[in-house]
């Protein structure tokens, strides 16, 4: 087995701190983390319709009070809470909102060097 780096624990934190870090420079240098998505934006209609209590409705065309299964409703959820502590679509919930993208983002691309470290037989340590 090969090794990549030498302390496993802050290894990983730092390969996670490196993606949190350049991601969100990438998204402020480019002025999106406080900009308002766009209106149509399916996700951010079902947190709004959940913020406001008209339960997983359908975001598809008009409104309506048909109820959908379209998306996952863990991230309709924690948006619509975002929402409901920071204010609807004002420049501090979608800042937040777009900085727990990018928390989850790095999580999840540490876990696959975590994964693909034990699939191709690389040690960290």
């Amino acid at each position: 087995m090969r090794t990549v780096f030498e302390s496993p624990g802050r290894s990983v934190v730092a390969i996670m701190v490196s993606i949190l870090l350049i991601t969100t420079s990438f998204v402020v240098i480019r002025d999106k983390l406080t900009a308002p998505t766009y209106p149509d934006n399916e996700q951010f209609r079902m947190a709004k319709y959940l913020l406001h209590g008209r339960s997983f409705v359908c975001p598809v065309g008009p409104e309506r009070d048909d109820p959908s299964s379209w998306y996952a409703p863990g991230y309709i959820a924690l948006m619509s809470g975002i929402m409901g502590v920071f204010g609807e679509a004002t420049p501090t919930s979608m800042a937040v909102i777009r900085f727990s993208n990018i928390l989850a983002m790095s999580l999840a691309l540490e876990l696959f060097f975590l994964v693909g470290c034990k699939l191709f037989g690389v040690r960290i340590a």
